[in-house]
């Protein structure tokens, strides 16, 4: 599963992403777009409900934070919620 952050200064090199899951397991925790996996990085499966968070900072540090819900089902497929 992909998720990709949009901001009105995407073009601005001092804007830094920073994902972070509950549940699952990101290819990359940085940049506007990060894959995601239901599978826990040693290949487990951890079924129920889970978040993925993002904050967003910039130069002057200001913040900004959007999460997201996702259900991992006991077969290893998930859903966004």
């Amino acid at each position: 599963m992909t998720f990709t952050a949009h901001s009105p200064a995407a073009g601005d090199s001092s804007i830094r992403y920073r994902w972070v899951a509950s549940k699952g397991y990101l290819k990359s925790n940085i940049g506007p777009v990060v894959s995601w996996t239901p599978l826990e990085f040693d290949q487990d499966i951890e079924p129920g409900p889970g978040l993925i968070r993002l904050v967003v900072s910039d130069s002057t540090g200001e913040t900004a934070q959007a999460t997201m819900g996702v259900f991992v089902n006991t077969d290893g497929s998930a859903l966004a919620q």
